[in-house]
């Protein structure tokens, strides 16, 4: 909600700009424009965790003993199991953190 508010106000804002003042605007005006949060829920649970991390370390020592592209898709697995967050799951609706 407050990010769809920020965001309208910056298109309003930057509509009322000509080419000649937009780069005029002042370092508080940027900072209230561009002022937006990103956070990343935990989503992934421990054994989801724990899963992915076994997976992941079978895949990447397959493509290293391979020399293929499959180290890189083993990376892609653990990145969301050490983050905790997979950005994905809030597309599908998905959640496996308990708490």
């Amino acid at each position: 909600m407050h990010l769809e508010k920020v965001i309208a106000g910056y298109k309003e804002h930057r509509e009322g700009i000509t080419n000649k003042t937009r780069f005029q605007i002042s370092k508080s005006n940027r900072s209230q424009i561009f002022k937006i949060k990103v956070t990343m829920k935990k989503n992934v649970g421990k054994i989801d965790k724990i899963i992915r991390i076994v997976l992941s370390i079978l895949i990447i020592a397959f493509g290293v003993i391979e020399q293929s592209w499959w180290g890189l898709v083993g990376a892609g697995i653990i990145l969301p199991a050490i983050m905790g967050s997979d950005p994905i799951y809030p597309l599908i609706g998905l959640n496996t953190n308990k708490s």
